[in-house]
């Protein structure tokens, strides 16, 4: 998908002259449902400043995860929401450094944390999300591989292993995550879930950018540490 996923740059101006707000409840309910989650068996705490640094056994092997300050039991499943992980993150106040670790929050906990926490020092920058984007609708791609994203969804299991090709507009964005940018994609078809797709890709984008997409679709992908995405397009 290399060269293939470009900003059409004419929404640039466009994207400069728009206030912050909030999305439509509709679309942040869709997209809190899609991004992947971190689940397993707590072994081990260590409470930090603001954070917890949590240690999981999930089904493939033990990691470890940051959250905001929380108190849990070990032994207890607890699932982590909105993972993203980091390499070689040193904690300062631990004087620690972690090969590789995930940031997010606890299932559960995430509607209660202040809309702004601080994330510790060395910190990658969250996805970027919740832009004032307007209501989405964006042409479908031309030619025998081009599909609307409900296409995908609805026509998921003929589409498994094969090519298409989709235009749409990035509504959140996380770059350099197991090697690949993530990327949650609309065009303004389909209804809560079915109207997100996750692109995984080596080239960037940003939030509000109109992309057009050449990947391969996948099902049911597991990609370990406790990501797994229904349907996902990459390269």
């Amino acid at each position: 998908m290399r060269n293939a996923l470009f900003a059409i740059l004419a929404v640039t101006f466009a994207l400069a002259c728009k206030k912050a707000a909030r999305i439509p409840a509709r679309a942040q309910e869709a997209t809190a449902r899609v991004p992947a989650s971190l689940s397993g068996k707590l072994l081990e705490t260590i409470d930090a400043a603001q954070y917890t640094y949590l240690r999981l056994q999930t089904k493939g092997d033990e990691v470890w995860a940051a959250v905001p300050a929380t108190k849990q039991a070990v032994g207890t499943e607890v699932t982590i929401v909105g993972p993203i992980w980091m390499e070689n993150f040193k904690s300062s106040s631990l004087n620690r450094t972690w090969p590789r670790i995930a940031f997010g929050t606890l299932d559960g906990e995430a509607a209660t944390q202040p809309a702004a926490v601080r994330l510790p020092s060395g910190h990658p920058a969250p996805a970027s999300a919740n832009k004032d984007l307007g209501p989405i609708k964006v042409a479908k791609a031309s030619g025998s591989q081009g599909r609307t994203i409900a296409d995908v969804w609805a026509e998921r299991a003929q589409l498994q292993n094969k090519r298409i090709a989709i235009r749409g507009k990035v509504v959140k964005a996380t770059n350099g995550v197991m090697g690949k940018n993530w990327l949650h994609v609309r065009d303004g078809t389909g209804n809560g879930e079915t109207s997100d797709l996750t692109v995984a890709t080596e080239d960037t984008a940003a939030v509000g950018d109109t992309v057009l997409i050449s990947g391969t679709v996948h099902l049911n992908r597991e990609l370990g540490a406790g990501y797994r995405y229904d349907v996902i397009v990459e390269d």
